[in-house]
C-alpha cells in the first residue's frame, strides 16, 4: 500500500494581505517614517552629520550638490 502523502509539504502558506490591510500597513509605515524624521530633524548634532554626509556622497556620485532644504 502506498503511503499517503501528507498536505503539508513543510512551507508555511503566506497568505497575501487583502488590500485594505495593505494600505494600512502603507499608512501605518509613514506615520512611522514621519515621526521618526522629525525626531532626526530635532537632533541637531545628528542633523549637521547627515547634511556633510549627503554633501559627501553627492560629490562622489555626481560630481556636484543637489539643493536641499535648509
Amino acid at each position: 500500500m502506498a503511503k499517503k502523502k501528507s498536505s503539508n509539504s513543510g512551507f508555511i502558506s503566506v497568505m497575501r494581505p487583502n488590500k485594505s490591510q495593505e494600505r494600512k500597513w502603507e499608512i501605518e509605515s509613514a506615520i512611522s517614517t514621519l515621526k521618526r524624521a522629525d525626531e532626526i530633524r530635532k537632533n541637531p548634532s545628528l542633523m549637521r552629520d547627515v547634511k556633510k554626509s549627503v554633501m559627501d556622497l553627492e560629490k562622489s556620485i555626481m560630481g556636484g550638490s543637489l539643493k536641499t532644504k535648509k
